[in-house]
Order: C-alpha cells, then structure tokens, then sequence
C-alpha cells in the first residue's frame, strides 16, 4: 500500500535456535512432542503496522510463509509472553495448540503450535 510497510513474519529453523535460546529451545521442544513425527520450525517475531490491525494480515502472512517453507517441516511454533494479552488473545483467536506455559528467567511464554497449511498442489 503505497510502499509502507503492512508489517512481516520470520521463521527460522531449528538448527538456528542456539541452545542458549531456553525459549526458542522449549517452545520447539513441545511443539515436537504435540505433534510426534513432525518437524518443526520457530516462527516469528509477527508484527503488524497498528494501521493495518484486525484487516486479516495475520493470517494472510503465516499462510504464505507457511506456503514457502520447505516441505520437510510440518509444524510451526511460536511464542508469546504472558504479559503480551494482545498477542495471546490474537494466538487463541487463530485456533493454534496451546501448550504448556513455562518460565525463563523469571518471565512466563507459551507456545502456540500448529500443522503447516499448503496449498493443493496444481495437477498436471
């Protein structure tokens, strides 16, 4: 819109949550747990521009992002702060799995994980 910024998604993959990320490190681990077999990728930071809230972004973003990830992950996992209400109440809106609330240096997170969603491929 214009050249400004609606907002954006990252990923990374497990192999770039060092061990010294206890919150990235946990939040994948669950999410493995929660879904045996699946492999798993950290998505996030999301951010949306406050001008450009509650207009479906979020889902828009996560569902190209998910749409460009390499098919050998099956799982997404984020985490949000327990002091974040927003971003928790975004999270539960969207239908994600809660898991278990845990503690990092005297801060609370859970993580919010669910299967990636690709498009149909085309038939030839």
């Amino acid at each position: 819109m214009g050249g400004e910024a609606a907002g954006f998604v990252m990923s990374w993959s497990p192999e770039q949550i060092s061990e010294q990320n206890r919150v990235g490190t946990e939040s994948i681990r669950q999410a493995a747990e929660a879904f045996p077999g699946s492999r798993v990728f950290m998505s996030g930071p999301v951010a949306i521009s406050e001008r450009f809230q509650g207009l479906g972004l979020y889902r828009k973003m996560t569902s190209a992002r998910d749409a460009a990830v390499p098919d050998t992950y099956q799982c997404a996992v984020q985490f949000v702060d327990m002091s974040n209400v927003k971003s928790l109440d975004v999270h539960r809106h969207m239908g994600m799995t809660e898991l278990s609330q845990f503690d990092v240096n005297g801060s609370q997170f859970i993580p919010f994980a669910y299967p990636v969603q690709r498009p149909e491929k085309a038939q030839a």
